[in-house]
């Protein structure tokens, strides 16, 4: 599979909203969903072609928050009126908490 293998068409009514970008990694497989909707995902093995270890448990993780505009993914900008505003109204980081086995004695 390819990352970027799916897109999805926008309107100015979408991007005149606020949505909510998931993005879900753990051992096997990395997913995005944009307001609760996966709309992509891809096997960690896969990544990187070479079939490594999950990387999460190997290296620092950053968030990088851009506006990308044109490009394979982004599409024709020619008709874009500049200057753009990209507003995020709030990030958030979780750690999932692996399953415990609870003992009731």
């Amino acid at each position: 599979a390819v990352w970027n293998e799916k897109k999805f068409a926008v309107d100015q009514q979408w991007a005149d909203q606020f949505h909510v970008w998931t993005f879900e990694w753990d051992d096997e497989e990395m997913r995005i969903l944009v307001d609760d909707e996966q709309i992509n995902s891809q096997k960690v093995a896969s990544a990187d072609g070479t079939g490594h270890a999950n990387p999460w448990r190997e290296f620092p993780v950053y968030m990088i928050v851009n506006v990308a505009i044109g490009g394979a993914n982004g599409g024709d900008a020619s008709g874009t009126q500049f200057p753009v505003q990209y507003l995020v109204d709030n990030i958030s980081y979780y750690e999932q908490i692996p399953d415990t086995l609870l003992v009731v004695a």
